[in-house]
């Protein structure tokens, strides 16, 4: 069974399941093949201090599990800087197989962040990327390991999920005139 949509604490499902009635105005709505941007689209338009005390409700949450989700790697990075470091000639892998259960967070974004390049693309584009780099008369200052952070962010950039998807629904949902008129 899929996510059910937050709109239904607003609306209710009628026996045909092709229909919803708004539990606010009691107004019958089509859900056309189980859409609900209709429903979405009338909670809006028709209830906008409902649907405005929703979103910030939402925003309440959000913020929460963003709030939460930070202090969870602020935490992991605390106790990961806090470890023993490995010695020059230790074997990396190796130690975040035997640690990597006990910083979850940090293993998943190490994970995608430094993963290695497994084409000759892959690293042809790395090798243009630094050459434009150093051979831009403005950045001429820069240090290796500058260089080298740049590269890691620019390569790195388009694989970060920057701000969560929107599932879009293209269905329209129709007003049915109710029989209590």
């Amino acid at each position: 069974m899929g996510k059910t949509s937050d709109i239904w604490k607003y609306f209710s499902k009628s026996n045909s399941e092709n229909s919803a009635k708004c539990l606010i105005c009691d107004k019958n709505l089509a859900c056309n093949k189980g859409s609900t941007k209709g429903l979405w689209d009338h909670f809006k338009s028709m209830h906008e201090k409902e649907y405005c005390q929703f979103m910030n409700q939402e925003e309440v949450i959000m913020n929460q599990i963003e709030s939460d989700l930070t202090s969870k790697i602020e935490v992991e990075l605390a106790q990961y800087k806090a470890e023993k470091r490995i010695d020059i000639d230790g074997d990396i892998f190796l130690w975040w197989r035997q640690n990597g259960c006990k910083f979850n967070t940090l293993t998943r974004i190490a994970q995608m962040l430094h993963c290695i390049p497994s084409t000759s693309v892959s690293s042809e584009r790395l090798f243009s990327k630094a050459g434009i780099i150093y051979s831009n008369d403005l950045r001429n200052r820069l240090s290796g390991k500058m260089v080298q952070k740049i590269l890691i962010i620019k390569g790195n950039l388009n694989e970060v999920e920057l701000a969560p998807l929107i599932d879009n629904e293209e269905e329209d949902v129709e007003e049915i005139d109710s029989d209590d008129e």
